[in-house]
C-alpha cells in the first residue's frame, strides 16, 4: 500500500505516519524501485496499533516506551501493563474537573500586571578553570537555562557534527 491508502485507510496524515516511523514507532517502512513507501500487512498491523493507543489517550513518549519493551520481548510484560494502567489513571484525572477552590488559588493577571518595560538585568563575568562565564540573577520560577558560546575554530573537526 502507498502512504496516501495508508492515510485514508486509518485517518492519519501521510506526515503523521512519516514522523511515526522517524522516531522508531513504526518499524522501517520498505521502498518501491522508485523509492516510494510500500506498506506491508506487518506495517498496517502496527499503525492500526499506534492509532488505537493515541485513540486511548497514549501520550507519544510513553508510547514509545511501550515499543521499546515490546521489541525487548515477553519479559517487559508487566513495565508494559504499567505504562497502560498509568495512562489510564492519568486519562481519568484529567477528565475530572477542578474544584472550584482550587480554581480559585490561580492567579489571576491583567493587562495592568504586567509592565510596559523590560526590566534591565546585569551580567556578572565569573571565572572557573579558566573559562570566563557570564551570569545573570535573573528569576526563572527553578528553570535553569544555559547558554554557551564559544570558539568553534579550536574544536576538533570530527566533532564538528555533534555541535
Amino acid at each position: 500500500m502507498t502512504i496516501a491508502e495508508v492515510s485514508r485507510k486509518y485517518g492519519l496524515s501521510p506526515d503523521t505516519l512519516r514522523y511515526y516511523e522517524r522516531i522508531g514507532l513504526l518499524p522501517k517502512v520498505g521502498r518501491t524501485p522508485g523509492g516510494k513507501r510500500d506498506y506491508t500487512e506487518e506495517n498496517c498491523k502496527w499503525v492500526e496499533f499506534i492509532r488505537c493507543m493515541r485513540a486511548a489517550g497514549v501520550q507519544i513518549e510513553a508510547l514509545c516506551a511501550y515499543v521499546a519493551l515490546f521489541a525487548r520481548g515477553d519479559g517487559t510484560a508487566e513495565e508494559r501493563k504499567q505504562i497502560i494502567s498509568f495512562t489510564k489513571h492519568l486519562k481519568e484525572y484529567q477528565s475530572e474537573p477542578s474544584p472550584q477552590e482550587d480554581l480559585e488559588k490561580i492567579p489571576l493577571l491583567e493587562r495592568g500586571d504586567i509592565g510596559k518595560k523590560a526590566l534591565p538585568f546585569q551580567n556578572e563575568e565569573l571565572s572557573a578553570g579558566g573559562v570566563t562565564l557570564v551570569h545573570h540573577d535573573l528569576f526563572t520560577n527553578g528553570i535553569g537555562y544555559v547558554n554557551l558560546i564559544f570558539r568553534a575554530d579550536r574544536i576538533p573537526e570530527e566533532l564538528i557534527p555533534y555541535l
